[in-house]
């Protein structure tokens, strides 16, 4: 059985790849919302006190709870939205 992959133009793009991959642009504070969405979508999130993270990435309508997450530990992903329901963890910074 083969797997076809489509790529769409950006993929092709040298630009669009080099993006990315570079370090971060900036950094903030992530004040968790149900209601405000992250734009653009942040690259990863870092905690800065104990707790779960919920939240929803790019692209999808679908939200999963990272539980127990330890001071200092980083989440990546295209991140849309640090949902306040369900988010236990403080000191939220997010990175693009």
């Amino acid at each position: 059985m083969s797997t076809e992959v489509t790529l769409d133009e950006s993929s092709l793009n040298p630009q669009a790849l080099a993006d990315q991959t570079a370090p971060p642009g900036g950094h903030l504070a992530v004040t968790p919302s149900d209601v405000n969405m992250l734009y653009p979508p942040l690259r990863e999130i870092r905690v800065g006190a104990a707790g779960d993270v919920k939240l929803r990435l790019a692209g999808s309508a679908n939200e999963v709870v990272y539980k127990d997450c330890y001071v200092g530990e980083y989440i990546s992903g295209r991140i849309a939205q640090v949902l306040s329901t369900g988010t236990t963890a403080t000191d939220i910074v997010g990175r693009w």
